[in-house]
């Protein structure tokens, strides 16, 4: 799965290096335009309105608006759009999100920003929190964002701001944190997409991909340098070109602390490309007729059932797996009450699962839904197993032999027996790695086919040769049919305007380039898979460390460049990010404080929760600390940037998880993140 957000930071939804889109094919609307509007000043003011101004122009989705100076916003299905003068304003049927986009000049961003608050919501004040100016990419000239204090309602408000020449386009998002989270998609597609006149990104689809053979000693030193910029403990890559590894190495240390040296054979969870592995399970059984992807969950396990009957009656096996069925995130349960659970536990848990979204409507990222599709289809292949064995039975014949994935395993109590495996480790409040004890990733098993694998990039490295082939190994073994392998990546909803998330697949254009990724993370690993299509190439990386993630995705960069012989980019991206992370945690630290006992003492004891089972709160000398389920972490208090005192977790790898105090309940403490929240009470009331 992937691992969640836990950095002391508001919710930073809009993302700092947004590309220009790509092509659309819905109409374009514009209207006569007005004179430009200049950074730093507003629109002249008009005489109220005896009624309603009618739009100048207006649009439902899917459709294109376009701003007074041709520059052109995707909008989402479902969703309505309407400019007047120079602000567009997205409107979305649930009616808390509202994001609105306004065109000015001016010679730089920050300026413009202030204008478009004046022209959009001239009456609401928000206090700044943080601005940021990433290096600019897409063809961009500069790149600028606020984020703002959380309003006491929840609601988060951020800004963006672009520019190419004089011109400035601004976004400003103002919702509800959960309302964020829940539309977050439809919302990076209007953002993402937009395409402004003048504004190119490098497109590489016509470059030849020059052989990593060349620029192996190249990339090998920025790999190393990445490691000790991030402080990842261990990495491996494997590189594939034209059916063949044409680079594997391992860096780093397998444990901190320890000599023993990563390398390509090293066995470290994989996280959430497990998925990619359980939808190729999948499709065998497709092609075998022991299965379709569009038959419903209910002839398939006649007891399935979710929270909401409707749509457990139209669900069918591939809407389990598509992050679409419309269900969101239910993952504190999952890291903080796992011990003991299996497969039956994950299949009853989504019986108190309700969608926040409609079927196909918007992507929402769902790992109990994953785990039912792959934990259901090996119930096809094995009805007398236990789902837990009959899963991993289906995947050892069906994917891991036939792809002579010999390393690649299911089991943690096997995996910890090779010899050649890693140890977890997960970054503190210091950005410093430390050890994850084993046991915290037993939390995958009970949901195996979203996130449970142990392999290496060997192994994996076979696995990307297979899909580049179209289903047929590096031996010439066809293990699934072409058809019901890009099944998988055939697009089953958005993820933003040039993404889109397939069958345990996500799929972009990138610089003109077709893209088939996944990305994986655990409470101590993080893995990166892609490949490109057209070009015949793709690679792999897995790391023992959660900084593996950041460390990742600038090698994959740097390796892109040398590909293609772009610009050298990377190193820049990547002491950036570095830089940001580090401030905002020094930024965090200093909102640290000891709690008081006047604080503490409404909730010593045991605190219990129907999902997240019992939280011991104690005092031990001068510390006090928590204890739920496997999980025990010393508490600070936490004065987050609206003015509330909360209690912080500080221990890896959940550092950053909140504690909020329930006004008018004494003694409970709430839990939440995005649309996910627990009220843990007194067990005896108080």
């Amino acid at each position: 799965m992937k691992k969640l957000s836990v950095v002391f930071l508001s919710i930073v939804f809009l993302t700092l290096s947004l590309p220009a889109c790509g092509p659309t094919k819905a109409k374009t609307l514009s209207a006569t335009p007005p004179p430009p509007v200049k950074a730093g000043t507003t629109a002249p003011p008009a005489s109220p309105p005896a009624a309603p101004v009618a739009p100048d122009a207006a649009c439902t989705g899917p459709c294109t608006i376009a701003t007074v100076n041709g520059a052109t916003f995707p909008v989402p299905e479902l969703f309505k759009a309407e400019r007047r003068g120079n602000v567009i304003q997205l409107i979305e049927p649930d009616g808390q999100v509202q994001v609105s986009a306004a065109e000015l000049e001016g010679d730089t961003c920050a300026p413009a920003v202030a204008s478009a608050w004046k022209l959009i919501a001239p009456s609401e004040k928000w206090a700044l929190d943080k601005a940021v100016t990433p290096p600019p990419t897409g063809g961009f000239d500069e790149v600028y964002a606020e984020i703002y204090v959380p309003a006491a309602d929840k609601k988060i408000a951020q800004a963006i701001a672009r520019r190419k020449g004089r011109r400035i386009w601004v976004v400003i998002l103002r919702a509800p944190v959960a309302a964020v989270d829940r539309r977050a998609a439809q919302v990076m597609t209007f953002i993402t997409g937009m395409k402004a006149p003048g504004v190119e990104e490098e497109n590489l689809k016509d470059k030849p991909l020059q052989s990593i053979a060349g620029n192996a000693d190249v990339l090998r030193t920025f790999i190393r340098e990445t490691i000790k910029a991030t402080g990842v403990p261990g990495l491996s890559i494997a590189i594939v070109e034209n059916g063949k590894i044409v680079f594997s190495e391992g860096f780093g240390v397998r444990e901190l602390g320890k000599t023993d040296p990563v390398t390509p054979e090293t066995l470290m969870m994989i996280g959430s490309v497990t998925k990619s592995l359980t939808t190729l399970m999948m499709g065998t059984l497709v092609d075998d007729g022991k299965l379709a992807w569009d038959k419903p969950v209910k002839e398939v396990y006649p007891a399935f059932a979710l929270g909401d009957a409707k749509l457990t009656g139209v669900l069918t096996m591939e809407q389990l797996v598509c992050a679409c069925a419309g269900l969101p995130r239910k993952d504190l349960p999952l890291i903080l009450s796992f011990w003991g659970k299996n497969a039956s536990d994950c299949i009853k848990e989504l019986g108190g699962m309700k969608p926040s979204t409609g079927l196909k409507e918007t992507f929402q990222y769902q790992n109990h839904m994953v785990a039912a599709g792959g934990f259901l289809s090996a119930h096809v292949l094995f009805p007398k197993l236990s789902m837990d064995k009959a899963y991993e039975k289906a995947m050892k014949e069906r994917v891991f032999t036939p792809l002579g994935m010999k390393g690649t395993l299911l089991d943690l109590d096997a995996a910890r027996k090779v010899k050649n495996h890693a140890t977890p480790h997960s970054q503190d409040m210091d950005m410093t790695h430390r050890i994850v004890p084993l046991e915290h990733e037993r939390f995958a098993a009970y949901i195996g086919p979203s996130g449970g694998v142990w392999s290496n990039v060997l192994d994996m490295a076979r696995f990307v040769m297979t899909e580049l082939a179209g289903g047929v190994t590096p031996e010439g073994k066809r293990v699934i049919s072409e058809k019901n392998l890009l099944h998988r990546r055939a697009p089953q909803v958005k993820m933003d305007a040039d993404s889109a998330y397939g069958l345990g697949l996500a799929v972009s254009k990138s610089k003109g380039l077709l893209v088939v990724s996944h990305s994986g993370g655990t409470m101590g690993f993080a893995t990166l898979l892609t490949f490109l299509p057209e070009k015949n190439a793709g690679l792999v990386m897995i790391s023992n460390g959660t900084g593996g993630h950041l460390a990742e995705k600038a090698i994959q960069r740097r390796l892109v460049e040398l590909w293609f012989g772009s610009e050298a980019r990377a190193q820049k991206s990547l002491e950036y990010s570095l830089e940001q992370m580090k401030k905002s945690l020094a930024e965090a630290k200093a909102r640290l404080s000891a709690p008081t006992t006047e604080f503490m003492a409404p909730f010593l004891g045991t605190l219990t929760h129907p999902e997240l089972g019992d939280a011991v709160i104690a005092k031990v000398k001068d510390e006090y600390f928590m204890t739920l389920g496997k999980y025990r972490t010393r508490l600070m208090l936490y004065k987050r940037p609206d003015g509330k005192i909360v209690l912080a977790f500080t221990e890896v790898p959940l550092a950053g998880l909140e504690l909020s105090p329930v006004e008018g309940t004494p003694g409970a403490l709430e839990l939440e993140r995005a649309q996910e929240r627990y009220v843990l009470t007194p067990k005896t009331p108080k």
